[in-house]
């Protein structure tokens, strides 16, 4: 399926599962938190990937929370509870997990890629 109708079947709300790949620039899962899980309309791009309309008021207050912190620990409890009322809703069903594995050995460093490649330039040998 090509992804322009795919993200307009999701858009629309036609399909029952989709599997998709997410990279969160805030590095804490909130961006992605909010757009999968946030209640839609809820805050600015919540809820447009939330296919199964998922909502819950207790989980946006606390992404509302996790927007205004600026103490790291205080946003990673925040998203740790949000978290957790997702996996007691049952909010979702991971389906698909990957993950990349690399031979390692003393000295040598591979950089890890998004799109799970080995290349070359990336690898590093070190003085330990």
């Amino acid at each position: 399926m090509l992804s322009t109708i795919m993200y307009e079947s999701i858009f629309e709300k036609e399909l029952e599962c989709y599997e998709m790949a997410w990279f969160d620039p805030t590095r804490d899962g909130y961006r992605c938190s909010t757009m999968l899980f946030g209640t839609e309309g809820g805050g600015a791009g919540w809820g447009v990937w939330n296919g199964g309309e998922y909502s819950n008021p207790a989980v946006d207050e606390l992404f509302l929370a996790t927007n205004k912190a600026t103490d790291l620990e205080r946003r990673k409890r925040l998203l740790e509870s949000a978290e957790s009322l997702l996996i007691d809703d049952i909010a979702y069903i991971p389906t698909v997990s990957e993950s990349t594995p690399y031979g390692v050995r003393k000295g040598l460093e591979i950089e890890a890629t998004a799109d799970f490649q080995v290349y070359g330039r990336r690898i590093h040998f070190v003085e330990e």
